[in-house]
């Protein structure tokens, strides 16, 4: 390739050579879509060049997004695909990357065979239609319906935030969770800690480290956090599957092992602080009994969902709790609703157009938020579904009222302010937007550096704005 311009990577196809004739053709279908894509058997004879190890390391670097293509569990743990895949989720946790992972699982192989670190990401299986929804996750989001803009301002959305601190630092933080009226916000790092800040003071109070942690000198990802009512306990979910409960007082840690077989994809406590709801991607939701996890008693109930469970928010102004699946054979999306009652009957069971990421719901129930795979956050019209169950009607599906575009990466955050007309999300780029829902238009943009990532939004209850940097720094921004 001597003295020719080398087209920059998109994407980095890893599989083991017993692989390949399956990558291949993912490899060809991304270059019918005229998507870059590096496939070592394909790419390294192209580049002319005698250093393969190198031109790898170059594609790897280059790269926003990565296929897995594996028929086998040995076959994605061989030592050349692990380290590829590792290397990726790696730059991805520390925000250097913020592009999609997807392993396309062959034959026989689900989900629960991969490695935890991998199933924790994008997972569909290797058929015709799989090649084209692989486009979806690698390249630019498509055009969407959404609400006619009034005349754009000269200079964009007009920031009515002002800066007001930044605090916290290494290591990096995943996410972040607010207990507004107190005003403390708590981080999960990617040490597997939590750390928790008095946001008034912006000194750290205390970091909460499992025995788990003790033990081994590390602990999985933290891909859950929630605080009880109280401000009195603290739950955290990991990618192992693993729930540590703590008390916040002294603070310590209850120790009652609460474990799902997948990575944990919600958290939540109840309002009255006696129960606490863990989701996991194991398709299973629990619900502990606080008071009998205080007395070193691991009693529970579980109920077994038809698919995994995406994400998790609950409704109190209606008694519901909220269930994000996804159906991994047909990749769609529904939304469940249950009864909070102990009863945990499912009053509706609603279908979604498109994937999301993230759920959250105002704080009186009316509306609900959809952060999007594709960098789009959906609103929900709840408050009609509401009026529709009253009247015995039973909807089967739920077409969104809004369509926010602005952001080009996955959505990881969203967060809704007290009066439930504004909404702030982040999706692993430098920008915080927070939207006006009358409107459907971005109110204001919070820009960083383009070196840095926000991973995390929360809002308290003055209306402070709080971002959690992947560097795990902490920002906030007051109204002006």
């Amino acid at each position: 390739m001597s003295g020719a311009i080398r087209e920059r990577v998109r994407v980095f196809i890893s599989a083991k050579s017993s692989d390949y004739e399956y990558a291949a053709q993912v490899y060809r279908r991304l270059g019918d879509a005229g998507v870059a894509a590096f496939f070592s058997r394909e790419s390294l004879p192209a580049v002319g060049s005698s250093d393969y190890r190198r031109e790898i390391d170059r594609a790897l670097d280059e790269a926003d997004h990565m296929i897995v293509v594996t028929s086998s569990v040995d076959h994605v743990l061989a030592s050349w695909v692990e380290a590829e895949w590792g290397f990726f989720i790696n730059e991805k946790r520390s925000g250097r990357k913020r592009g999609n992972l997807v392993t396309v699982v062959v034959g026989a192989l689900g989900p629960t065979d991969l490695p935890p670190s991998l199933r924790y990401f994008e997972v569909i299986p290797f058929d015709p239609e799989a090649l084209d929804r692989i486009l979806r996750y690698v390249q630019e989001p498509s055009p969407v319906r959404t609400v006619p803009a009034a005349a754009p301002h000269p200079t964009g959305p007009r920031a009515a935030f002002s800066e007001t601190a930044t605090f916290g630092g290494p290591p990096g933080a995943h996410l972040m969770k607010a207990l507004p009226a107190r005003h403390v916000l708590a981080t999960g790092g990617l040490d597997g800690a939590v750390r928790l800040y008095d946001v008034n003071t912006r000194v750290r109070r205390s970091v909460l480290r499992s025995s788990q942690y003790w033990t081994a000198r590390h602990e999985a990802l933290i891909t859950a956090l929630d605080i009880s009512p109280d401000g009195q306990r603290l739950a955290s979910g990991h990618l192992d599957g693993s729930v540590h409960l703590w008390e916040l007082g002294e603070p310590k840690e209850v120790e009652v092992a609460m474990k799902h077989d997948l990575a944990v994809s919600g958290l939540l406590f109840s309002t009255d602080g006696q129960t606490l709801t863990a989701a996991s991607k194991d398709g299973v939701i629990k619900f502990w009994d606080v008071t009998a996890l205080q007395e070193a008693r691991a009693r529970h109930g579980a109920q077994r969902l038809p698919a995994p469970v995406v994400s998790l928010a609950s409704v109190p102004a209606r008694g519901w709790l909220v269930a994000g699946l996804i159906n991994t054979a047909t990749r769609r999306y529904v939304i469940q609703i249950q009864k909070a009652d102990g009863t945990h009957r499912v009053v509706a069971t609603l279908g979604v157009p498109e994937s999301f990421t993230i759920l959250a719901l105002s704080d009186d129930g009316r509306v609900l938020a959809a952060g999007g795979r594709d960098g789009t956050v959906r609103i929900y019209d709840f408050d009609a579904v509401a009026q529709a169950l009253a009247q015995r009607k039973n909807p089967k599906s739920l077409p969104p009222l809004l369509d926010l575009q602005g952001h080009k990466k996955p959505v990881s955050s969203v967060a809704f302010f007290p009066d439930g007309r504004r909404l702030a999300t982040c999706a692993t780029d430098n920008t915080v937007t927070v939207w006006d829902l009358t409107t459907g238009q971005p109110s204001s943009r919070l820009q960083g550096p383009e070196s840095e990532s926000f991973v995390s939004a929360a809002v308290l209850g003055d209306g402070t704005l709080a971002a959690a940097l992947a560097d795990g720094r902490v920002r906030l921004w007051e109204e002006r």
